[in-house]
């Protein structure tokens, strides 16, 4: 695998993370991520790239429950079961009733990049994720936006005002159409060291191998979530 050797040379490993925010296997695969770069010392600089699901919704979102029964009929509870159940097992109580809305995530891309100039890119994507899946907050409202803001140490006023001005919007959208024209069809998507995984037990995999195979080099490493 290209770049396998930036392990030897103490260079963090090149890793790009294509997402959005209401997808519940991003969240889970986030999870997966950050547990297993705990667990291997192994440093990484992450690149997160919007790929926009439903980039078409209204600002005010549409009624979760009844946009998933509509899209996938008798299967729709089965399934929000079956997520659960993968979400529980990593330790984490997510409730479908709990969710009310498939929110437009143009604004909460947006609040991402707004903290990336921080190098907070990766606290905010938390705390997006959490106030969506487990506390069952609105992620298209701008005011609960804010205020995720705020609770990762940023100016929650600065970015609604910001966001009022369309601030941020043409970046998102560009970087959105950018990951669309290099291939992205899914999330969580990535790219390791230039190397494509559509799924986030491959990825997990590999970083295990590479912490096995560089052991002394992994175990001197921090991890680099915030980039």
């Amino acid at each position: 695998m290209p770049g396998r050797t930036s392990l030897e040379s103490d260079v963090p490993l090149e890793l790009e993370i294509f997402f959005d925010l209401t997808c519940p296997f991003f969240f889970m695969g986030k999870v997966m991520l950050d547990r297993v770069l705990l667990e291997t010392g192994i440093e990484a600089d992450i690149t997160w790239s919007p790929y926009i699901l439903y980039p078409w919704l209204p600002a005010g979102g549409l009624d979760f429950q009844a946009a998933h029964a509509e899209k996938y009929g008798a299967r729709s509870r089965p399934m929000q079961l079956e997520v659960e159940r993968q979400v529980r097992d990593l330790g984490l109580p997510f409730d479908h009733s709990r969710v009310v809305k498939v929110p437009n995530t143009i604004d909460a891309h947006r609040a991402v990049r707004f903290a990336d100039r921080a190098r907070r890119a990766a606290q905010m994507i938390e705390a997006i994720l959490r106030a969506y899946f487990l506390d069952g907050r609105d992620i298209g409202d701008r005011r609960v936006l804010g205020d995720l803001v705020g609770e990762v140490g940023l100016d929650g006023a600065a970015f609604c005002a910001r966001m009022a001005a369309d601030d941020l919007r043409a970046e998102v959208l560009a970087a959105h159409e950018k990951s669309k024209a290099r291939g992205t069809r899914s999330v969580p998507a990535y790219r390791l060291e230039g190397v494509h995984f559509e799924k986030t037990a491959d990825l997990v995999a590999e970083l295990r191998w590479l912490a096995h195979a560089f052991p002394v080099v992994a175990s001197r490493k921090s991890v680099n979530l915030a980039s």
